[in-house]
């Protein structure tokens, strides 16, 4: 028997977009505490001398002509039974996906900016008023293609046994993170 099947998928980005941008890994809330001296929010360092301030806040940004990520899904095969207890499934599936939301932090400092404890230096990235300004855009894209092979025997009294094997082949053209 040959069978397939094909279709467009559209995600729910518009529904979670808010909760996509809060809550992307890594999911926890660092701060690093730098001596920079002049900062906003500084003190002095009673151990270690200089001042002490809070790093710059870090924001996400939404872009506001984001467009809601598609996927088109198909799949082609051909199943038949080898002997009354053994069959055997063999196909093709094809995904490629448009629009898919890419990150990108538009507020990186220079290469060898950081400081000895991995700090950035006061002035160290284009906009000192922030730390990472993540920009959600439809940058990302998913394209896959995969063949299923699936060796199926019946056993008595209900029980089976299955040998699948798959031969993915994934290509990122945009990356995603």
């Amino acid at each position: 028997m040959i069978y397939g099947g094909s279709g467009i998928y559209y995600d729910q980005v518009i529904l979670n977009i808010i909760g996509n941008a809060r809550f992307t890994p890594p999911k926890v809330i660092g701060i690093q505490i730098d001596n920079v001296a002049g900062a906003p929010l500084s003190w002095p360092d009673p151990f270690n001398g200089g001042a002490v301030s809070f790093p710059p806040p870090t924001v996400s940004i939404i872009d506001p002509e984001l467009v809601t990520p598609w996927n088109w899904n198909s799949q082609i095969g051909y199943r038949r039974e080898l002997a009354s207890d053994v069959g055997l499934d063999v196909s093709f599936v094809f995904n490629r996906g448009y629009d898919h939301i890419g990150i990108t932090n538009s507020n990186l400092a220079a290469p060898g900016t950081a400081n000895g404890t991995g700090g950035i230096p006061a002035g160290g990235r284009p906009d000192p008023n922030f730390g990472t300004k993540n920009f959600y855009n439809n940058y990302g894209e998913i394209r896959y293609k995969g063949l299923l092979v699936d060796l199926k025997k019946r056993f008595s009294r209900g029980t089976r046994a299955a040998l699948p094997t798959r031969s993915p082949r994934p290509r990122t053209t945009r990356s995603t993170s």
